[in-house]
């Protein structure tokens, strides 16, 4: 029975940390959503993604320059990451669909 407990216990530790490290990675993140919007190019599309996944997937790439809208369909489940601005944005029917427009942290000159 002993075992049992360190096992469970080893699990719910190892859970509470993956969880941790992610909320910690992506709280500073910054996005718009925009309801009935779709990106006028994408150079990757990821099924099967919650708008969680998909928010955090272009928060990862916008990190390295690769991300700055990600478009988040709740019919088909699907991601689809952009370089678009939100200008590039085109107006779409469907009412399960929008996109997260990335925002750049503000960056201040104060005290120099």
């Amino acid at each position: 029975m002993s075992w049992y407990l360190k096992t469970m216990t080893t699990f719910v530790v190892v859970i509470l940390v993956t969880v941790s490290l992610s909320y910690a990675e992506i709280q500073d993140f910054k996005a718009t959503f925009m309801k009935g919007k779709t990106v006028a190019t994408s150079y990757l599309t990821v099924e099967r993604y919650s708008k969680v996944q998909c928010v955090e997937k272009c928060y990862k790439e916008g990190k390295e320059g690769r991300c700055s809208i990600a478009e988040y369909s709740k019919a088909t489940r699907s991601c689809r990451l952009s370089l678009d601005s939100q200008y590039d944005l085109l107006d779409t029917y469907d009412d399960s669909s929008g996109v997260y427009v990335y925002q750049e942290p503000l960056v201040t000159t104060q005290g120099i």
